[in-house]
């Protein structure tokens, strides 16, 4: 959603002219790559589709291969996850794959294409030989050599993209050659894959590290063939050396090859241990893919059930609304009755009074910030996980109804359709609403607050105020910063009435460095913060603590011109 604000004017300007019809594939390119890098797979496929169709609007149209691509990455690389998936993947785009080294030859073809096309091919190899079909092996074999030679005789692709495809080109020759027996073959192509990624700094890092990894493991199983214990534990330390420690699936694949070498070695010990510690890291890997893959791919079957979990929620938020409501009306009861009762006492027990009075506010000004956090809350699952859904709903269907051969199943189909889309611009429309609303409420709630403390706390007669917040600095931090800098705005007031004998008042709240600032100064007589510290007074200690938590830090300083307080914590 952020990325999406941020590119609206790019949006803007090109759907703006005809001319800019180029880049409208970028715009939706940027938001496939970000839903990738958060690990939103459902809305990558979205993208990517919405991005091949400003394609197609180009001619002469070239698939960009980047959707089924995507697909197989989603579906795993493990050959015995998701095999009939990635196969019928694979044949979708078999018959393109086939004619696209004629195309090289003929046309301009994208660089993405000839990348992805290859990755494909590598991907598929690897599937097909793991069944052990040698047949289709070589044919994809063939296909690839096609393909590479038609890159070097003519293509428009960049040295980093030549030495992509070629590492890949090589990766289908490694797994023929493994398929056919040609052992010692296979090793030579493993030495020349690992030239290529490491001679050339250009080839994309991100990129070269993946490979890097992929071709480590792949010397680890040619010499765990062959029973070369030494020389497997040596590419397992380099493999070990390139670990991504974000993500857990890559210390799965190192124990597993560990123990696969401990057994060779006859240390079975070790190797047990390890395998149990690979299965449960992979147990919990293989839970959250499952359970992506099931709310992405499968959104139909569970969307009843989730519109009744929206009911719920709902039904949740007008008890809670309720709850709330008699909270406040119960709190002002005691209050009232609190200040009938201590009217009576002295005037040390009526500061006490305006002091609880100020607490009680700032209670219920919490209560108010949490409760808008439920409208936001479900605008967010009704536009992320609803809205997902129903879009691989209406996709679904389309395609359905490209292969519906019956014209009166087929306008069934496409009236569902109609009726699914219409629900989905509903839902986003609607998520989008609830979702505003609630920002513009919390926002509101705070500033709110802040002026009727300080209207409570410093009347207008009395007291010349500025107050200054930049509020979109304060829809960054969360509800306890929110509520932590009340508390310093609250004390701080305290200290102004009960010792600066202050007229004028400054307070400043804004975003400096990642890190949200409240300054509050004042034209008193000051203090020495040295000697209230020893006394514990102004409720230093307590403030002090409270931002200290938060990873802030609160200074003071104080002289005969005034005092200031200065709350730092980082967004």
């Amino acid at each position: 959603m952020l990325l999406k604000k941020h590119l609206e004017l790019y949006k803007k300007i090109v759907w703006r002219k005809q001319q800019y019809q180029a880049y409208r594939y970028k715009y939706y390119s940027f938001l496939a790559n970000n839903a990738a890098f958060t690990h939103k797979d459902g809305a990558v496929i979205y993208y990517l589709q919405k991005a091949e169709e400003e394609l197609k609007k180009k001619q002469p149209y070239i698939n960009s291969l980047n959707e089924p691509r995507q697909l197989l990455t989603i579906y795993g690389t493990n050959e015995n996850a998701n095999y009939e998936k990635r196969k019928a993947v694979f044949e979708r785009v078999l018959p393109f794959l086939k004619a696209l080294p004629q195309y090289i030859l003929n046309q301009e073809v994208p660089p993405n294409t000839c990348t992805n096309a290859m990755t494909i091919l590598n991907n598929a190899s690897r599937l097909y030989a793991h069944i052990q079909d040698t047949a289709m092996v070589v044919v994809i074999l063939g296909i690839s050599g096609k393909l590479w030679n038609s890159l070097q005789e003519r293509s428009n692709l960049t040295r980093d993209k030549m030495d992509q495809c070629r590492y890949l080109y090589y990766q289908v020759q490694y797994t023929a050659n493994r398929v056919q027996g040609g052992a010692e073959i296979a090793r030579a192509i493993l030495d020349s894959s690992y030239t290529v990624i490491r001679s050339d700094t250009t080839i994309n890092q991100v990129w070269t590290r993946s490979v890097e990894r992929a071709l480590l493991v792949k010397y680890i199983d040619f010499f765990l063939s062959r029973n070369q214990t030494d020389s497997s534990r040596y590419y397992l330390q380099l493999l070990a050396r390139k670990r991504n420690k974000n993500d857990p699936g890559e210390y799965t694949t190192e124990l597993l090859y560990s123990a696969k070498i401990s057994a060779l070695e006859h240390d079975f010990q070790r190797a047990y241990h390890d395998l149990l510690d690979a299965y449960e890291i992979n147990d919990s890997i293989i839970d959250l893919k499952t359970a992506d893959i099931n709310n992405n791919l499968y959104a139909q079957l569970v969307a009843e059930q989730k519109q009744e979990e929206i009911t719920d929620l709902q039904k949740q938020k007008q008890q809670q609304r309720m709850i709330i409501a008699g909270a406040s009306l119960l709190a002002m009861l005691c209050i009232a009755f609190l200040v009938v009762l201590m009217r009576r006492k002295d005037k040390k027990n009526r500061r006490k009074i305006e002091a609880l009075n100020r607490l009680t506010q700032i209670e219920i000004a919490e209560l108010e910030i949490k409760a808008n956090l439920i409208q936001r809350r479900l605008g967010m699952e009704l536009h992320n996980d609803i809205a997902g859904k129903l879009v691989y709903l209406c996709n679904t269907i389309d395609k359905k109804i490209l292969d519906e051969a019956d014209p009166t199943h087929r306008n069934s189909l496409k009236v569902i359709c109609d009726l699914a889309r219409d629900t989905y611009l509903d839902t986003r429309n609607k998520s989008h609403e609830w979702y505003a609303e609630g920002l513009k409420e919390e926002q509101t709630a705070f500033r709110e607050s802040v002026n009727k403390i300080t209207a409570y706390a410093l009347p207008d007669g009395q007291f010349e105020k500025v107050i200054e917040i930049d509020d979109d600095s304060m829809q960054k931090v969360s509800n306890q910063v929110r509520i932590a800098l009340l508390r310093v705005i609250q004390e701080s007031f305290v200290n102004i009435l009960k010792h600066a004998a202050a007229r004028k008042m400054y307070l400043y709240i804004y975003e400096e460095d990642q890190t949200i600032i409240t300054q509050i100064k004042d034209n008193g007589r000051g203090f020495d913060v040295r000697l209230q510290r020893k006394k514990n007074g102004i409720g230093l200690s307590s403030l002090q603590r409270k931002i200290k938590e938060l990873g802030g830090t609160l200074n003071i300083h104080s002289s005969k011109d005034g005092t200031e307080i200065i709350a730092a914590i980082p967004i």
